[in-house]
């Protein structure tokens, strides 16, 4: 009858059968397998003696365990910038094996998994498709990659509905165990042109009882263009008053069915009425491409005899120009501050 002493639980050596009774001029298989949780040299003994006699057979076991040098072709997070809805785009993440044994790996959205409680998901996951498809999809999830080989995750940004606020977290495991965490973000837009960089005034929330109106995009029964605000915030000084400065994006948003065809245009009115407020633009029209942006800086200097107790107020209209138009009334707040405040943008 064979025993042995225990073996460390937290150790990396198990014994995988259990010892028994050896018949006379017969053998015994013992297995032991070896799981390193690190990059580490391992010792441990093992005693097998049987049972009424005073002998006892000593094993060393000694393993190393290997830290899989992995690389990806990325270091920052994956932001797909504006796509229209209900269209799709692709990126691509690379992970190449570059030590000399196979490493598998798995990788899983937190908006998938089960084992994140719902509180700590909604910290990194944003706004979910209407139909219930995934926003983000990984594909493949799960793997082995050869030494010297590479594995491309193929990550699809897929909306069905307008919305600013769409995130989600990738999480990358080798062995088991955790090694990058990749945050996921895109925007999705009504149309094919958008602007971003106005002031936030209504709280980042969307309900499924009704899909929500985008700021910034035309309700089909309004003929009014949409009001968005740009404040300016002008710190006072014993020089005076400081310059105000705020830069829009203007841009085309990715469209592959759309790829390859004329982007569009933006025009502000003609500014002679919010001039003699101090407020001036740098670039009245411009051009974008499929895909493309352009940068708006608008600036406000406070008017001689400017009243630090009241806002300075002024408006000019935007038109967006592409297989559809749109137009925009953008009201302009001038403050004049003894602290600059920070602004919540979209």
């Amino acid at each position: 009858q064979l025993k042995s002493n225990l073996l460390d639980p937290y150790g990396p050596f198990l014994k995988i059968n259990a010892l028994r009774t050896i018949e006379p001029d017969s053998t015994f298989t013992l297995m032991v397998s070896f799981t390193p949780s690190s990059g580490s040299l391992y010792n441990e003994l093992l005693a097998i003696s049987a049972a009424n006699t005073p002998f006892t057979l000593s094993l060393q076991l000694a393993g190393q365990g290997v830290s899989p040098a992995v690389t990806m072709d990325t270091e920052d997070d994956i932001n797909f910038g504006h796509v229209v809805a209900k269209e799709s785009v692709t990126r691509t993440v690379s992970i190449r094996n570059n030590s000399e044994i196979d490493v598998s790996f798995v990788a899983l959205l937190d908006s998938l998994r089960r084992d994140i409680p719902p509180l700590d998901r909604k910290l990194v996951v944003g706004n979910q498709n209407y139909t219930g498809i995934v926003v983000f999809d990984v594909f493949p999830t799960a793997g082995t990659i050869q030494p010297g080989e590479k594995c491309n995750l193929n990550i699809r940004f897929q909306p069905d509905h307008p919305s600013s606020w769409m995130a989600d977290c990738l999480a990358i495991s080798l062995f088991g165990l955790p090694y990058r965490r990749l945050n996921i973000m895109g925007v999705a837009t009504e149309g094919l042109l958008y602007i971003d960089g106005y002031d936030e005034y209504r709280p980042k929330i969307e309900s499924l009882s009704s899909p929500p109106l985008l700021i910034g995009a035309m309700d089909p029964n309004k003929s009014e263009p949409e009001k968005n605000i740009v404040v300016f915030q002008s710190l006072v000084s014993e020089n005076g008053y400081s310059p105000a400065t705020r830069q829009l994006t203007i841009g085309c948003s990715k469209s592959p069915s759309l790829q390859g065809k004329k982007g569009g245009e933006f025009t502000f009115e003609p500014p002679s009425n919010i001039q003699p407020l101090g407020f001036t633009i740098d670039s009245l029209k411009g051009n974008m491409d499929i895909g493309g942006a352009k940068t708006v800086t608008l600036t406000w200097r406070p008017a001689i005899g400017c009243s630090p107790n009241e806002p300075t107020r002024g408006s000019i209209g935007l038109t967006l120009k592409s297989d559809t138009t749109i137009k925009y009334t953008l009201l302009l707040r001038g403050f004049i501050v003894t602290k600059l405040h920070e602004l919540v943008q979209t």
